[in-house]
């Protein structure tokens, strides 16, 4: 989805990645869950984009993407 994102040339739309995954897979390289964002700013030119990391017993998770979101 990402890659057709640029294709289309559009960068700005807002994206919130939520995963339980702790590093994130870019072109082959793993980023660590925080540094994911740069990286796809970087190489797609995405720039408003959140990696957020979903934990079953916790609810910061939803707090930052409720955040994000107002923002919109």
């Amino acid at each position: 989805m990402l890659l057709a994102l640029r294709r289309m040339r559009i960068y700005d739309l807002p994206i919130a990645i939520l995963t339980q995954y702790i590093d994130f897979e870019i072109e082959d390289a793993y980023y660590a869950l925080d540094a994911a964002p740069e990286a796809l700013n970087d190489l797609y030119g995405l720039t408003n984009i959140i990696a957020v990391l979903y934990e079953h017993d916790s609810e910061i998770w939803e707090e930052i993407i409720k955040g994000f979101l107002e923002k919109i």
